[in-house]
């Protein structure tokens, strides 16, 4: 597998281009450089961080940010602290940034995506920088339902944080808990008590209530009929 990886690298002094070709070759060799980090260990973060160091095009750059993104090395935070000063503001880079910290697979993941929210570069008046964060963290599904329902708990914070000046984007978010009836009792129950939590906060907006009231309606219907 190493040497097909090396094979698909291109010599020094050679240039990436966009032909389907390259393109298909990328793909190939950043699908191997996933498996070749998969042990995550020292020997592992050294080589996929020369990827990152070594880059010609930010496909193959990002490629490795996000192999690095899993591992408990040290690599991982200076690949991320340098992929942060050379986005030198840009916001899609800096989306690309807080996208690939909430899509880590990291014991304290939920904790991460806190201290995220503090980070100077987050906004959560920012729409796109909201769902480079949240969007991300709720399709990284170990971690956004952990069975301590903190992961629940943090959307549903945003949620309520976001929704008191732009209720739309709220809602949208507030639709990570529409198919809480599709995971085991105690998530459902979980879920359940947040989506309760936003529907009974004062004030909240109509665009998030009719989300979190079509998301309880089958619980109250269920209930209903045991009446």
């Amino acid at each position: 597998m190493l040497e097909l990886y090396r094979q698909l690298t291109l010599p020094e002094g050679e240039e990436e281009t966009l032909d389907a070709a390259h393109v298909a070759r990328r793909r190939l060799r950043n699908t191997i450089l996933r498996l070749l980090a998969a042990p995550g260990d020292a020997a592992a973060a050294e080589f996929v961080f020369k990827q990152f160091t070594s880059s010609k095009c930010m496909t193959d750059k990002y490629a490795a940010l996000l192999a690095l993104a899993d591992m408990q090395q040290p690599q991982r935070e200076k690949a991320f602290q340098m992929f942060f000063e050379d986005a030198a503001g840009d916001p899609l880079l800096i989306d690309k940034y807080f996208r690939a910290q909430a899509a880590s697979d990291l014991p304290d993941q939920v904790e991460r995506v806190l201290s995220l929210q503090q980070h100077d570069a987050f906004t959560f008046k920012n729409p796109n920088r909201l769902r480079s964060l949240f969007t991300a963290f709720v399709y990284n599904r170990p971690h956004f339902h952990r069975k301590d329902a903190k992961g629940y708990q943090v959307v549903a914070d945003a949620v309520l944080k976001v929704d008191s000046f732009n209720p739309q984007a709220a809602a949208r978010l507030a639709g990570a808990f529409l198919p809480w009836q599709r995971y085991d009792k105690h998530r459902q129950q979980q879920m359940k008590e947040q989506l309760i939590r936003i529907r009974d906060t004062p004030g909240l907006s109509p665009d998030t209530l009719e989300i979190v009231q079509r998301a309880l309606k089958p619980a109250e219907e269920a209930e209903t009929k045991k009446d």
